[in-house]
């Protein structure tokens, strides 16, 4: 008499907690996975231009390819936001989209606060590949390029808060030397971007970033107005916000700008002048 083996695979758990309200992360990891989603981590034959989740039980979530091909990599089980998502992982172990094997992921989002949410993903049903294959895809996903890092990406846009202030910049006549001052005083830790001459304030993650570039003109005397750090604002649109604020009477101190592996800057001045900064994350921006 034979014996049947059956095979168990464990899922691939990850957790982290993202500072944006609940609705705002389950909105980044939909509707916004463009924003996100590493350009490179895809099926089509052709790069990848474009994603999209439907918004319903038996939506696509499907791929735009640059020879106008289009993949789709899952179908939609459970939508329920802000709180779930379960889609198809229909990829089998050679990274191509077959049906025949799918395994699943779902991702719950779990308001700790206003403005705190607990994302929970779950990977699974890597059997349905049969052992080597649901062991091999297994390793994969559960790599430094899986969904630990992609999380991490996913995060760093959910974080970028609405309407906020997000990043601030103090002006330097020598950015260089200066950076050194606020890093002796207060511990700051710079990242110099060169081909931007740009010296990049790493807050670890805690509170609000900021940047220090070079002075474009002389250096504030005594006695003059005050002087003060320019903050930027954090939109989802860089473009809508834009006309908004033009429509409402600013008048446009710099254009968009893209900040390579950040994102879309641009700068404005209110009806009294005082500058201001319009910030849109995307990781892709170039």
């Amino acid at each position: 008499m034979s014996m049947t083996k059956t095979v168990t695979i464990a899922p691939v758990n990850k957790v982290i907690t993202v500072n944006a309200p609940q609705q705002r992360a389950f909105d980044v990891f939909t509707s916004q996975m463009d924003k996100w989603w590493p350009r490179t981590h895809h099926i089509g034959a052709a790069a990848y231009v474009h994603s999209t989740i439907e918004p319903r039980v038996g939506g696509r979530w499907f791929v735009q390819h640059e020879d106008g091909s289009t993949s789709v990599p899952g179908i939609v089980k459970v939508w329920d936001p802000p709180h779930r998502l379960v889609h198809s992982w229909d990829i089998n172990a050679s990274w191509k989209h077959d049906t025949t094997v799918s395994s699943e992921v779902e991702v719950r989002f779990i308001a700790e606060g206003p403005n705190r949410t607990r994302v929970e993903l779950e990977h699974r049903n890597f059997e349905r590949l049969g052992e080597e294959g649901g062991r091999s895809m297994r390793e994969s996903v559960n790599s430094e390029g899986g969904w630990g890092g992609m999380l991490d990406m996913f995060r760093k846009v959910a974080e970028t808060s609405l309407n906020r202030i997000v990043h601030f910049e103090i002006h330097a006549t020598d950015p260089a030397s200066l950076s050194q001052f606020y890093a002796k005083a207060f511990g700051w830790n710079f990242r110099h971007l060169p081909e931007m001459d740009y010296y990049l304030f790493d807050n670890g993650g805690q509170g609000i970033g900021g940047g220090m570039p070079k002075r474009m003109g002389p250096k504030p005397v005594e006695g003059a107005p005050v002087s003060a750090f320019a903050c930027s604002i954090g939109v989802d649109s860089i473009d809508d916000a834009l006309k908004r604020a033009l429509d409402a009477g600013a008048t446009l101190a710099l254009p968009k700008m893209a900040i390579p592996g950040v994102g879309w800057q641009a700068y404005l001045k209110d009806p009294d002048n005082n500058i201001l900064g319009i910030h849109q994350a995307d990781l892709f921006a170039k």
